[in-house]
């Protein structure tokens, strides 16, 4: 993972899929046992994600926490605390051993575009 915003920043991950939407590519990736998400395919490459920066905050600390009150008082902000909301899938044994995760890799100039129907050079690994 090179988009040194996400919690992945820094892992291997495995990719499962690759998936053309009307908006660009996505992958489904695979960090941790059984857990698969989806992201943008350029979040793997390293040229796109080289060229971002942190950039000034375009909100304030104290317009954020309004925002999580108006949140809160619609009842879009939940708490966990004492609930038994929350359940540990369970790990199935049967699959496929993944100890060799590997991430899928850009090729060697990216010429990645995320306009709405740009394609990515992307080398993945077959599985």
């Amino acid at each position: 993972m090179r988009y040194r915003w996400h919690a992945y920043f820094g892992s291997d991950v495995r990719v499962f899929q690759a998936h053309k939407r009307g908006d660009g590519q996505y992958v489904a990736l695979e960090r941790d046992p059984g857990v698969v998400i989806m992201a943008p395919a350029w979040v793997l490459d390293a040229v796109v994600c080289s060229t971002l920066s942190l950039g000034a905050p375009l909100a304030s600390i104290a317009a954020l926490n309004d925002l999580h009150g108006v949140f809160a008082s619609l009842r879009f902000r939940r708490s966990f605390v004492d609930e038994e909301s929350t359940q540990e899938a369970e790990y199935d044994p049967g699959t496929k051993d993944r100890s060799s995760a590997v991430a899928a890799t850009p090729s060697s100039q990216s010429n990645y575009s995320n306009d709405t129907g740009g394609e990515g050079s992307w080398v993945l690994p077959s599985y």
